[in-house]
């Protein structure tokens, strides 16, 4: 399900401006991430802190919120991502926030996590990522990127998706919409366990790994931020379904999406699970 940058730019501000549920999809793996990592090598002893594939902002957004007594004045806050969309609304973002000095301080780049080039090597004390590593063509070399770039003892914090409810859902809807053409998506064997996560941070040199599961759920009792932020927002997760699709097709296949969440969850309230896995090795 990896995607240019050009793909996610499109989607960039209705990715923005979906629900930021506390037990969401895309707030409770950054929770979780920031948690853990605080945990590996606490935020106070920053020196840099690397947000890859930072999207419109939510994880370097909530470090900010949630964590800025312990972020040293002189540590360097860096988001970066491979789509100038999503780093378009992380500066949206910045000026919004302005007389933030920590918000002030943000540095912005568009950077391919594949090789993060322009971040210099053993430069970064804290390097995180939610909802990316998985989705890459070249996972492997994304994870020797990050190595690269940190300092020595410094850690490197993700969160990735094993299985999403609503995806499982979109490819039933998708068989219903195209009978003979319905495609089913799998995420990477590779990241697909707390024991292949493992393998492949220890494949590059990471130590002292812990991966642990963890579980979001998304809220779909008002399903219309979900079908228009993220089914008719051009997001690239949900283009690997309905790429292609007439108007009529795509009505179609939010009618019946919508109709499997009700059958599956016929009382409210209804949520989609989702199983991620924060991970966290040292360098």
């Amino acid at each position: 399900m990896s995607a240019n940058g050009d793909a996610w730019s499109a989607n960039a501000k209705a990715y923005a401006n979906l629900p930021k549920d506390k037990e969401g999809p895309h707030i409770a793996p950054s929770a979780a991430l920031l948690k853990r990592m605080d945990e590996a090598l606490p935020i106070s002893q920053a020196t840099a802190i690397l947000d890859v594939g930072c999207g419109p902002g939510t994880t370097i957004g909530m470090l900010i919120e949630q964590y800025h007594l312990q972020i040293p004045p002189e540590a360097r806050l860096i988001a970066s991502d491979f789509s100038a969309g999503m780093v378009e609304q992380v500066q949206e973002r910045k000026k919004r926030e302005a007389g933030n000095s920590t918000w002030e301080g943000l540095e912005t780049i568009v950077a391919d996590a594949q090789d993060l080039s322009g971040i210099e090597d053993a430069s970064i004390s804290h390097v995180m990522g939610s909802l990316v590593y998985n989705l890459l063509p070249e996972r492997r070399e994304a994870l020797a990127a990050a190595y690269r770039v940190l300092k020595p003892g410094g850690v490197l914090c993700t969160a990735t998706w094993v299985s999403v409810e609503w995806m499982d859902l979109m490819g039933l809807a998708a068989k219903i919409v195209r009978p003979n053409s319905g495609p089913k998506f799998t995420f990477p064997a590779d990241w697909g366990s707390t024991e292949a996560i493992q393998a492949e941070f220890e494949a590059v040199g990471l130590n002292n790994v812990h991966v642990e599961y963890a579980n979001a759920f998304m809220g779909v009792d008002d399903p219309s931020p979900f079908i228009n932020g993220f089914i008719r927002g051009n997001n690239p997760g949900t283009l690997f379904y309905v790429g292609g699709y007439s108007a009529d097709e795509l009505d179609r296949f939010c009618e019946q999406w919508l109709k499997l969440v009700k059958e599956r969850h016929p009382e409210s309230p209804r949520k989609l699970k989702g199983v991620f896995c924060v991970s966290i090795g040292r360098k």
